[in-house]
């Protein structure tokens, strides 16, 4: 992801870009002979949270460090790690809120990802849990918290149904559809025998 970011951007912009670690390894970079150095003034911004103009002096001073422009890479407040642009700062400069925006967004939009990819495996599990669940065998106390965790109370009676619309079309369908789930979002009773003769 670091990589992808790096280059995407570096593309976009026509400067060299650079994605560190929380520890200020570089983890994605334009130029890849970079990457498992440490990048120096990503470790002031990280511990500042405060973006960090590197001159040309100062940056003959340091090992392996370009003049330019760094940023912290904020993930859920929390710095997940710092992006930065290499050139003349007074020209990138204009270039990092783009970048650092750019870069958070794509590290959320792949948290989720991973997010929604483990709730899915996880319903599959107890799914298949649910399955092949055997009372004399198993413990369904397991069951029933893997149900909690995930949101669902699995102590709530439950009944499988398979509705077939094959005789209706278009409207009708939909209109029909939404009867029989109203239907069944109302609480079954079952109608009392009458004990008269």
């Amino acid at each position: 992801m670091a990589q992808d970011i790096a280059v995407t951007v570096s593309d976009i912009i026509g400067h060299g870009v650079l994605v560190t670690d929380d520890r200020g390894i570089i983890i994605g970079c334009d130029d890849v002979s970079r990457i498992g150095v440490c990048h120096t003034p990503s470790l002031e911004v990280m511990k500042s949270r405060k973006p960090l103009v590197t001159t040309e002096a100062e940056a003959s001073k340091m090992s392996g460090v370009k003049p330019g422009f760094t940023l912290p890479i904020l993930l859920a407040e929390e710095v997940a790690g710092s992006i930065a642009i290499a050139g003349d700062p007074d020209e990138v400069k204009k270039f990092g809120l783009l970048v650092q925006k750019q870069a958070e967004i794509m590290l959320r939009q792949q948290a989720l990802m991973q997010q929604n990819m483990l709730r899915e495996r996880a319903l599959s599990d107890l799914a298949e849990s649910i399955a092949s669940f055997n009372p004399a065998y198993g413990n369904e106390t397991i069951i029933l918290l893997q149900g909690e965790e995930l949101g669902y109370d699995l102590k709530l009676c439950r009944i499988a149904m398979i509705v077939e619309l094959e005789s209706y079309v278009g409207e009708q369908v939909g209109s029909t559809m939404r009867r029989v789930l109203d239907r069944l979002k109302r609480p079954f009773t079952i109608p009392k025998t009458s004990s008269a003769p």
